[in-house]
């Protein structure tokens, strides 16, 4: 089993009303598959922001997992990192101008 925690931060965290939520999933489970699940926990409007089209999640989210941005990784079908646990960050990217 893996579990996955994840942080949520800026706008996300207001749509979720809450700091960190705890996903447990079945080994060799894919970064698609966590995303879908938290969608199912966190309600229609979370999964409205979320977006997961083809292979892709909303561009106004960054996700990292274990600290490794999900653009470096480019495949929602790709296995979480394995080990106990996954740390996984959803935010909204910082504007500055």
């Amino acid at each position: 089993m893996i579990e996955a925690r994840i942080h949520f931060f800026g706008p996300i965290r207001g749509l979720v009303k809450k700091k960190e939520q705890r996903v447990v999933l079945e080994e060799g489970a894919t970064v698609r598959r966590l995303l879908d699940e938290l969608g199912r926990a966190n309600g229609a409007e979370f999964r409205r922001y979320l977006v997961l089209e083809g292979a892709t999640v909303n561009p106004a989210l960054v996700v990292f997992l274990n600290g490794e941005s999900l653009d470096e990784i480019l495949n929602l079908d790709a296995p979480l990192p394995s080990g106990p646990r996954v740390d996984v960050m959803l935010a909204s990217p910082i504007l500055g101008g």
